[in-house]
């Protein structure tokens, strides 16, 4: 006898779509920090991934005190994201124009502050409801999105010659940050909150 397996609720679509997102996202930019970076020096690039990890770290943690956690977990997605789409606009001016390290370091911060909180949000989600995708499923598609989300910057960069094809690449991250923020609030004013 086989029992058949309840739909997933919002909550775990939701938190699915966030979390898809936020892995494309920050593997893409982890990818393109590296390869912007190592073209200047070993240290710079060691340096911005090491300041991405501890702002994300940082976002995930501050993001679990009592004053945050008393927002709707829809809420502090939507506002993760939108944080972590300012912080790629740093990014995005900082590599428009030439090298900025105060411009460059203060998007990465941001940016990796806006994807721990959303990976806290994603993570503060229901969890009575199983996924209806096999566990199988599930992670070849977290794989697949980064692996997409890192060709299609690699991509974009590489169609210009030199640096210019990294603001452009970015811009990509922006939007998938900004898709997030708009998913989360849509399913908020969907469900009433």
């Amino acid at each position: 006898m086989t029992a058949l397996s309840a739909p997933p609720s919002f909550a775990e679509k939701t938190r699915f779509t966030a979390t898809a997102l936020l892995y494309s996202g920050l593997a893409a930019q982890i990818v393109l920090l590296l390869k912007r970076s190592i073209q200047e020096s070993m240290v710079d690039a060691i340096t911005l991934v090491l300041l991405l990890v501890i702002s994300f770290t940082g976002g995930y943690l501050g993001s679990r005190w009592p004053v945050f956690r008393r927002k709707n977990w829809l809420n502090r997605l939507y506002y993760g994201f939108l944080v972590s789409a300012a912080g790629m606009l740093f990014l995005v001016m900082a590599l428009q124009c030439a090298y900025h390290w105060l411009s460059l370091v203060t998007g990465v911060a941001i940016s990796g502050l806006g994807q721990g909180i959303v990976a806290m949000a994603a993570t503060d989600t229901d969890r009575n409801h199983h996924a209806a995708m096999r566990p199988l499923s599930r992670i070849l598609l977290r794989v697949a999105g980064p692996l997409l989300a890192i060709v299609v910057c690699l991509h974009i960069q590489g169609q210009f010659s030199g640096i210019t094809g990294f603001p452009y690449a970015f811009a990509l991250l922006v939007d998938l940050a900004l898709l997030g923020a708009l998913h989360a609030k849509i399913t908020w004013a969907d469900q009433g909150y």
